[in-house]
């Protein structure tokens, strides 16, 4: 995992405190680890990390189920 998707697993475990750990197949939409304010600041935390911005209007819900998947869209 590189250092920026590991900063974003750390920021959704301080989210939510039950999620302890989890790797980065982990479905984070289905487990409802973050709720939809947080998917929203997780979008910025993205755009932070990645120096650019997330197209709201062409989100695909694909895209964030997984660390994976964030990993494979905003990060390669």
């Amino acid at each position: 995992m590189n250092s920026k998707i590991v900063k974003i697993k750390e920021w959704i475990i301080t989210r939510s405190p039950e999620t302890k750990e989890f790797d980065a197949d982990f479905n984070i939409m289905a487990s409802g680890v973050l709720d939809s304010l947080q998917f929203l600041e997780l979008i910025t935390l993205i755009e932070d990390l990645s120096g650019r911005v997330v197209d709201t209007a062409e989100i695909d819900i694909a895209d964030f189920l997984t660390l994976k998947a964030i990993e494979n869209k905003f990060f390669n």
